[in-house]
């Protein structure tokens, strides 16, 4: 969720164009047994890269050696997925749709359509062509960070009457898949996600509603501080508060 401050200087310099960012991230895990708010933390980025933070933070406020751990498709990354895969971390978040971009035409010829072989390490278009890698591995820029990818290709491609439906790149080139070097994790991870949609469904009812609470019925939707400490105290004190209101509805009063 992200929060922005109502502080009067910070709200003054970014009228006046000399700050670009006000906001801050925050960031809570939730048990599933109570729904409380085991852990926070405010960060000033997006979701991307914080998912195995939370995770490991979590493992060790619960004390158990694996856990599983719901997110939404904001912290889909291979990197994070295969991090969490390491510290036995079941994970659980839903995968980014996939969508026609300018390089592919139509849906029945999108990425998730080619199936992948493990033993000869090739993919296999909706055709039946085999693509191939030469095993050469490339660096690939996505959103600043560096990603290990494979290339797989076919010949087949130049003479393929399907060829307009599946791919935009020069005749030469043909239709080229990309394999993450974190592909394997991410494949566990959508998944899970598929086969077991009811488990994953109990996200939006755990992280969910503290945010409803605090920033609807409570109307916490502004930090009053700047500066991503003081930010960090004020989230962790304001889901301290829904904490303690939370244990008295589960055990009541006497």
């Amino acid at each position: 969720e992200q929060v922005s401050t109502t502080d009067p200087e910070a709200r003054q310099l970014m009228i006046r164009g000399q700050i670009t960012e006000v906001a801050y991230n925050a960031q809570i895990t939730v048990d599933s047994k109570h729904n409380l708010v085991i852990d926070t933390l405010a960060i000033n980025t997006n979701d991307r890269k914080i998912l195995s933070t939370m995770g490991s933070r979590a493992k060790e406020v619960v004390g158990k050696e694996s856990i599983e751990l719901l997110a939404d498709k904001g912290y889909h990354n291979g990197e994070e997925l295969q991090k969490c895969e390491a510290m036995n971390i079941k994970t659980y978040v839903a995968p980014q749709e996939t969508t026609c971009g300018d390089k592919i035409p139509t849906e029945d010829y999108l990425g998730d359509k080619f199936k992948y072989n493990v033993q000869d390490d090739s993919y296999t278009c909706p055709e039946g062509q085999v693509l191939t890698t030469t095993g050469r591995w490339f660096k690939k820029t996505y959103r600043k960070h560096v990603i290990p990818i494979k290339q797989y290709k076919t010949k087949a491609c130049r003479e393929c009457p399907k060829r307009c439906l599946c791919t935009k790149s020069p005749v030469q080139r043909g239709r080229v898949i990309e394999r993450s070097q974190y592909q394997d994790s991410v494949d566990a991870n959508n998944q899970r996600v598929q086969q077991e949609t009811e488990k994953y469904r109990r996200r939006q009812m755990m992280s969910e509603h503290p945010f409803g609470v605090v920033k609807r019925q409570w109307g916490y939707d502004h930090v009053l501080m700047k500066g991503l400490r003081k930010v960090d105290i004020e989230i962790s004190l304001i889901f301290l508060c829904y904490d303690l209101k939370r244990v008295m509805d589960i055990i009541g009063f006497t």
